[in-house]
């Protein structure tokens, strides 16, 4: 058994719960996104099972959907004169979307990372003579 796909497979399930709280919002959500994104680089340094593209590539779009949000909704409240749970613009709702879809995308594909890196542990534990070790 190789310890380092054990260690990544502690950080993948560790990444579960912090892309959980990635639900909130863009601000705070975003956040726990890049917390949940250095523990995805720390699992794939660690293990060096490749990171399903779907992953990575969901929770780059997240992040940057989150800053577009934040940035867009710090102008349109300074301009505008509108604030948190006044007057949101439609598109500011919209960009909310779909960053909970992003995030929600994330964290299936995250379990799923995590099921792969099971996978990989068990098939590890044969011996070489094929025979199970306990």
């Amino acid at each position: 058994m190789h310890t380092r796909h054990v260690i990544g497979l502690v950080l993948a399930i560790l990444t579960i719960p912090v892309l959980a709280l990635g639900l909130f919002d863009p601000m705070e959500g975003g956040v726990a996104m890049l917390v949940a994104g250095l523990l995805i680089l720390g699992t794939w340094l660690v293990s060096r099972v490749p990171v399903p593209r779907l992953e990575w590539m969901s929770w780059a779009a997240t992040v940057g959907v989150a800053m577009v949000a934040i940035a867009s909704a710090v102008v349109s409240w300074t301009t505008e004169g509108t604030g948190p749970g006044r007057n949101v613009p439609w598109w500011l709702v919209t960009l909310i979307a779909l960053y909970e879809l992003g995030v929600v995308v994330t964290f299936v594909s995250g379990i799923l990372y995590a099921v792969r890196l099971l996978h990989v542990v068990r098939d590890h534990r044969v011996s070489v003579a094929g025979a199970p070790v306990d």
